[in-house]
Order: C-alpha cells, then structure tokens, then sequence
C-alpha cells in the first residue's frame, strides 16, 4: 500500500494485559503501634510479596521501645525469659520422653512470642508446628543430604494451613536452644509468606526477585526479611527485659550470618536450586532476577553482591512521621469521644435534677391540697358553731 507524503503510516499497538490466572493484590494493613492500627489483619495469598516484607520490617526495624506495641515488648521479655530459664536443658541427650514433651512446649511458647513480636500475632493461627527427633523428611530438591526445618502448605478437609516441622536433635543430643530457635525463625520467615504472599501468575513467574523458586523459597525477600530478624534478635543479648547480658542471643546464627551478611545457607541452596531449575528448563517462563532492584519506591534491598540487607533511612522516617500525624488524629478522636461522653453525663444528671424537682413539686402540692382540705373542714366547723 502506498504512503501518502507527510503522513505516518497506520500502525496497530497491541496492549499487553496481565498474565493470565493474575489477580488483584490488596493493600496491606496501615500500620503503626496504638489504636486500630495495631491490629494487624491479613488474608491468606492476597498481597505483593514486597508489601509483606515492608510490613513486618516497619513494625520492628530499629524502634525504640517507646515506639513498640505494648505486646511487643511483652513478647520480647517473655521470650528472653523462657530462653534464658530453660537453654540449659538443651545440647545434652533427652533424658526421656516427657522431657521431649516439655521441650516441645518451650518450642510452642518461643515460636507464639516471636509472632507476637515479628509478625503482628497473625501467623500461628495459620500454621501447625510440630517439633521432634528426625521429624522432618526429605529435600525434595535432592540439594541437602539432612534437612533439620521444613515448611509446606496443607490441605485438609477443605482447610489450608502451613505445616511446620522442626528437628530438636538427634537421637544422642539435643541441638542447642539459640540453634532451634534459628530454625525456628527461618521456618517462620517461610511461613509468612507462604501464607499471606499471593501466587497468582504474575507474581509466580516473578519468584526470582521475591520469595524464590518452589521447594527453595529463599528468595530476595526471605534473605532480607530473616535477616532484619536476625539482627533485631542479636540486640537483645543486651536487653534490658533480660535483666544481663546473653552471650547466645548476642552471637545469634553468627556463623551462618556473620557481621551484617545474610544467610549463607539460604543463599547457597537458592543458587542451586537455580541451577538445578535451570537445568531442568523451568526458568524459561520466569522473569529474569534484577540483581539490584533500583526502583523508586524500594527503600530495603540487598547489595550488589546480594550479602547484605540495606536499609533506606527514609523508609522508617516516612513511617514515624505518618506515625506522628496519626497519633494527632487519635489525639483529637479521644478528645471527642471524652466530650461526647461528658455531655451524656451533664444531660444524665440534669435529667435526674429535673426529675427531683418534679418529685418535689409533686409533694409540694400534695401538701398545699392537704392543708387547703384542712382550712375548708375548718371554715364548715366554724360555721356550724356560729349557727
């Protein structure tokens, strides 16, 4: 077909929609450490991965404990109690099967308070955790020769949930507190996101630069946010709530995350998975990894090197400062709420003086028809007198 002179030639722009099978995300909860907004509620597989992980960091990521939730530092005290009380009983051979049982407790108890403390109190009702010797099975990747942690969702009788299985030991000792709770953590930081991160195509074929591959999970995001845990969880070696200093707390996972890295285990095994997907052909339909994700709106990521987490200072000077203003508009609520209610009271009390008064004047003119009654049965008596 010939073009005519000055003008463009037709062209057809075909719009790119959403991969088939994606979904609408939900906003995550806004959050901040009183009122409503403490209450954090999440829907299983309905947020950004990303979103998530902004999230459970902005709850927890270098506050003082004036900025902390009231349950927080419960849970934080709780815990360094129960693990400074019952660490010795870890590290030596179980001496019998009630004290498995007893050992299983301090797992359940440790596991409620850092979801109390990491992620809002709303992951345990999602998850079942069971601990035990040689209780987790085998890499289904064939990576690992011994898992000692594993974590997968469950369906039963049309209810899903996460299943969490933790290995104490073996059958000659125990591992020692500060190594299960590390698994423990690691488990949880899974859980998280299998629970409440969506899986819909668009975010499934993105997996490289979010949770990672399925049967790794240890993606960007994993490595980051297990990481900020980790380090929230070394600061209380020297907590106050603890009452002294805690050398195992302190040195927590310190071989597998030394200095500010992050893990060295979870990111070896997600390098091989990789390479065993790769080989396998199953990043063909992936979305290339970002080896740094540079966008505007990111404020945590890893470093070049993807060793250590980066925290963007604005990310929680945003967050105080959204913080700040909702701390007004609850300021200005309460004060409502205290001058409606003190107007109840004032209109309750002037009901009751009103309803005095009544009374009263009820009296008063059953009393002056009383005496009026009176002086007329006088006037008659007088009368009849003076006849």
């Amino acid at each position: 077909m010939a073009i005519k002179k000055n003008e463009a030639p037709s062209t057809t722009v075909e719009k790119k929609g959403p991969p088939k099978g994606a979904r609408k995300h939900l906003s995550v909860p806004r959050y901040a450490p009183f009122w409503t907004y403490e209450n954090v509620v999440l829907k299983r597989k309905s947020y950004r991965a990303r979103d998530l992980l902004n999230l459970a960091a902005v709850a927890f990521h270098e506050r003082r404990d004036g900025d902390l939730r009231e349950r927080q530092i419960a849970a934080r005290r709780g815990f360094i109690a129960v693990f400074k009380k019952r660490k010795a009983y870890y590290g030596r051979p179980p001496k019998s099967l009630t004290s498995l049982e007893i050992l299983r407790d301090d797992v359940q108890t440790l596991a409620k308070q850092l979801d109390s403390f990491f992620f809002f109190g709303a992951l345990m009702k999602h998850v079942r955790l069971r601990s035990g010797i040689n209780v987790v099975g085998k890499d289904p990747l064939g990576i690992d020769q011994k898992l000692h942690g594993e974590t997968f969702a469950c369906r039963e009788r049309q209810k899903e949930y996460i299943q969490i299985n933790i290995n104490l030991g073996t059958n000659t000792a125990l591992y020692k507190l500060s190594t299960i709770v590390g698994l423990v953590v690691h488990e949880m930081v899974h859980a998280y996101f299998q629970a409440f991160a969506c899986d819909c195509a668009r975010c499934s074929n993105d997996v490289l630069n979010t949770v990672g591959l399925e049967d790794d999970g240890h993606g960007p995001l994993f490595l980051m946010l297990h990481r900020l845990i980790v380090s929230e969880l070394r600061s209380w070696g020297n907590s106050a709530d603890g009452g002294h200093y805690d050398s195992d707390l302190k040195k927590f996972l310190l071989e597998d995350c030394p200095g500010k890295e992050v893990s060295r285990s979870a990111r070896a095994r997600a390098q091989a998975a990789k390479t065993l997907a790769g080989k396998q052909g199953k990043l063909k339909e992936k979305n290339s990894e970002r080896p740094t994700d540079s966008r505007r709106y990111v404020h945590i990521r890893l470093s070049m090197d993807s060793a250590e987490v980066t925290v963007e200072p604005e990310f929680m000077f945003n967050q105080m400062w959204t913080e700040k203003k909702l701390r007004r508009s609850w300021k200005r609520s309460s004060e409502r709420e205290e001058d409606v209610r003190q107007k109840q009271s004032e209109d309750e009390d002037e009901g009751d003086e009103d309803e005095e008064w009544g009374e009263e004047r009820e009296t008063n003119s059953e009393g002056e028809r009383e005496e009026a009654s009176e002086e007329v049965e006088e006037s008659e008596a007088y009368s009849q007198d003076w006849d």
